[in-house]
């Protein structure tokens, strides 16, 4: 045997919301979720009864002066973190990227921003993005489940994330790469294709308390 060489990988971009922004964000979903005209769940997958699906608009003023003095500068973070990535997956899987994409004088566009107010209960069934790249990031995490993102045995599901490639994972079957969890934490940010099934799953809480579990999500195309 000369090697053992996992095949099919799928590019995961890891990076983080810069911290200055996160109190901003926050109070930017609460505010726009107050406006008529915001409500994004018509377009959304997600089985949201308690919580709410709210857009971030990136092409008109809001009339939120708070995400107005933000939204800039968060879209040209999440643009430049898009481009790295997408450069080095390409990079990785030995695709020239100038021959591909700049010869083709393609370019990334920004389609859609928005936020999911998770409540204890709601979810996001298994689903996929439109586009080419979606990414995500956690902007207000239950203080349980960020407990429990950081605990070296956790093996809840409550509130994760998980993406979802062929078969589930199951180590007497050989079923090695099938899922993969990511616990949420706050300012975590996560870049990936599209086409990758999900799913968010519930978690427990007192519908009278503080149990929020705010997540961004967007959407690039390659044009």
């Amino acid at each position: 045997m000369h090697e053992i060489r996992p095949i099919f990988a799928i590019p995961l971009g890891v990076t983080a919301i810069p911290e200055h922004l996160i109190p901003k964000l926050v109070e930017s979903v609460y505010q726009l979720k107050e406006k008529p005209n915001m409500d994004y769940s018509h377009s959304l997958a997600g089985v949201i009864e308690e919580g709410s699906q709210v857009v971030l608009p990136h092409r008109y003023s809001s009339g939120v002066s708070v995400w107005d003095s933000i939204v800039k500068e968060f879209t040209e973070f999440i643009t430049q973190e898009t481009q790295v990535y997408l450069e080095n997956s390409y990079r990785a899987h030995n695709v020239d990227y100038d021959q591909v994409v700049t010869s083709q004088k393609k370019k990334l566009e920004l389609m859609d921003i928005w936020a999911t107010i998770q409540r204890p209960g709601d979810y996001n069934p298994v689903h996929v993005h439109d586009g080419i790249i979606a990414g995500t990031a956690f902007i207000k995490v239950p203080e349980y489940i960020s407990e429990q993102a950081v605990s070296p045995s956790n093996t809840t599901m409550d509130g994760s994330l998980n993406f979802i490639h062929g078969n589930s994972w199951g180590p007497l079957e050989f079923n090695l790469n099938g899922t993969y969890k990511i616990s949420p934490r706050v300012g975590s940010m996560f870049i990936f294709p599209c086409w990758l099934n999900h799913i968010v799953y519930p978690f427990k809480g007192d519908q009278s308390e503080d149990y929020d579990r705010i997540s961004l999500a967007w959407n690039f195309s390659l044009s």
